[in-house]
């Protein structure tokens, strides 16, 4: 997994992947303004950061592990596996994925030029060419895909 050196913890949109796929919060839930006390934390930075996640419920990891062909697409940095500082997952959620093609986007000027600049492009773009060429890879064949 690749990492910074950022210790921040993860935004709000990844507290909400936590709670939405795997039924678990990660801060607790607020409820002063209805006078009520705080529902604590089902797990803490430690517990969803510094371990490997694998045993847990994730909908790609399921589809992988009953064969299906796995494709993910996110088009920004930290990813909802990939937290800066947190390991996520050992084995890799997806056989394929748009990540490396992304994190190439980032480092070469030229090449981001050529593929988001011109009229109509963006990351979007891209991610969809690389999932057409998937299910063109898997005719007839059982897939997964996840892209946000």
């Amino acid at each position: 997994m690749e990492g910074n050196s950022s210790t921040e913890q993860p935004s709000e949109s990844l507290r909400w992947f936590w709670k939405g796929l795997r039924g678990k919060t990660t801060e607790p839930v607020m409820r002063e303004m209805v006078d009520q006390e705080p529902i604590p934390a089902d797990w803490t930075y430690s517990t969803y950061c510094r371990k490997y996640l694998d045993e847990s419920v994730y909908i790609p990891v399921q589809y992988r592990d009953t064969g299906y062909k796995t494709f993910g697409a996110q088009d920004y940095s930290a990813s909802l596996l990939n937290f800066p500082n947190c390991v996520g997952l050992e084995k890799r959620e997806f056989q394929h994925s748009y990540r490396p093609f992304d994190l190439l986007l980032t480092m070469d000027r030229k090449l981001k030029i050529a593929h988001e600049t011109a009229p109509c492009l963006g990351s979007h773009n891209n991610m969809l060419k690389y999932l057409e060429k998937f299910l063109n890879s898997y005719k007839g064949g059982f897939v997964c895909f996840y892209c946000d």
